[in-house]
């Protein structure tokens, strides 16, 4: 499902991420076409301890579904246990950390949310992440570059202080979306994404500059 590894921490400098399309069967495919979403929300799975039964307790409460076998969850399910299991194996891991998301039409990312990943668990290795979509627009991807480094630091630095300044959680998403407005100003358009997936590392220097896409469907 995942194609051979072509970023490393040696190369990472030159090449921050590797996008690609997962190849599904056919089944796969139509599975996905049908997602129907009903709700925002998200599932973050740290181990996969009881992870087949809270994935199945998310999907049901995220998809539209009139199907009392629940045939397309429990390949919805399939299909995400195939890239867990793959990039366990490319890891060399025996556990995995999982966030799956879900979203309804949005206007939240109309500005784009330009960040790098830190770290997920306590130590300071870097680790590699998959990012894929399953139904939707790709997460946005942008090269390595010293002044959008300059401006995300500024604009996290904004942010930050804004917990402080403000108690009304409106109040600090309205002046987020402004800071967001004015790093989008500061950093060149990005160019657009066609691949659905992509392999990057997180924790580091030169982790892989992306933000959420526009979701409008």
């Amino acid at each position: 499902m995942i194609p051979k590894l072509k970023i490393n921490l040696k190369n990472i400098k030159n090449k921050q991420y590797q996008t690609f399309n997962i190849k599904y069967t056919p089944h796969e495919l139509q599975t996905l076409s049908n997602i129907n979403i009903k709700s925002t929300a998200s599932l973050d799975l740290y181990g996969l301890y009881r992870y087949d039964i809270l994935m199945t307790e998310f999907f049901k409460k995220v998809l539209v579904s009139n199907d009392s076998k629940n045939s397309v969850i429990l390949q919805l399910k399939s299909i995400i246990k195939k890239l867990i299991r793959t990039m366990m194996s490319i890891t060399n891991k025996d556990s995995a950390l999982v966030h799956i998301r879900a979203f309804k039409k949005t206007s939240e990312f109309d500005v784009p949310r330009w960040h790098q990943d830190s770290k997920y668990f306590g130590n300071d290795e870097p680790l590699l992440k998959l990012v894929t979509v399953l139904k939707g627009p790709p997460t946005m991807l942008r090269k390595y570059d010293k002044k959008i480094i300059y401006h995300l630091k500024e604009y996290t630095e904004k942010t930050s202080d804004l917990f402080s300044k403000y108690k009304s959680h409106n109040e600090i998403k309205k002046k987020e979306i402004k800071l967001r407005k004015s790093l989008v100003n500061s950093i060149p358009l990005a160019k657009k994404q066609t691949n659905t997936s992509a392999l990057y590392f997180v924790n580091h220097p030169y982790a892989a500059i992306h933000s959420e896409p526009k979701i409008d469907e």
